[in-house]
């Protein structure tokens, strides 16, 4: 569960060995890890109905926004990408209540191969995106100076409006 009560893909083993306890996942902001036998989320299913159906909204969101972005995120430029995973970390580092959370704290080599691109792309989009005000870039970070113009550079992934 995470610190503003969301919670992630629930995984229900059968043994305790099995490939989802040697995965590594890396999160974007500090989270909590709960886990809980099956028995006890088979148990918790049973007795409350909104958390089954709350869960399941969830997944069916979780994979309706997987399927989309299988099928489309090859084909954005890449100053959509960039924007969408840019925008992405400013509403993780909201909702995680952050001191600043304009403020991404990643190099441009390693936003190129989250999203996918060359550092070079990655460099032409910010300088874009630096001109017309939307963000200011410093060493190691990048601040995002008006998250709803932004916004408005994302694919449909992000913004839905």
């Amino acid at each position: 569960f995470c610190s503003d009560g969301c919670f992630t893909n629930i995984i229900i083993q059968d043994e305790l060995e099995s490939i989802y306890c040697h995965q590594m996942i890396e999160a974007l902001t500090d989270m909590d890890l709960v886990m809980f036998k099956k028995s006890t989320v088979l148990e918790m299913l049973r007795e409350n109905f909104d958390f089954v159906l709350l869960m399941l909204d969830f997944e069916c969101q979780n994979l309706a926004l997987l399927t989309y972005q299988n099928l489309t995120l090859p084909y954005l430029p890449s100053e959509t990408k960039l924007c969408d995973c840019l925008y992405m970390f400013y509403i993780y580092r909201f909702r995680a209540g952050k001191k600043s959370p304009r403020i991404v704290g990643h190099h441009q080599e390693l936003l190129a191969n989250q999203i996918g691109v060359t550092r070079t792309q990655v460099t032409r989009s910010l300088r874009r995106l630096k001109d017309e005000g939307i963000i200011e870039t410093r060493r190691g970070s990048i601040e995002i100076v008006d998250p709803d113009r932004l916004l408005e550079k994302c694919s449909k992934v992000v913004n839905c409006n």
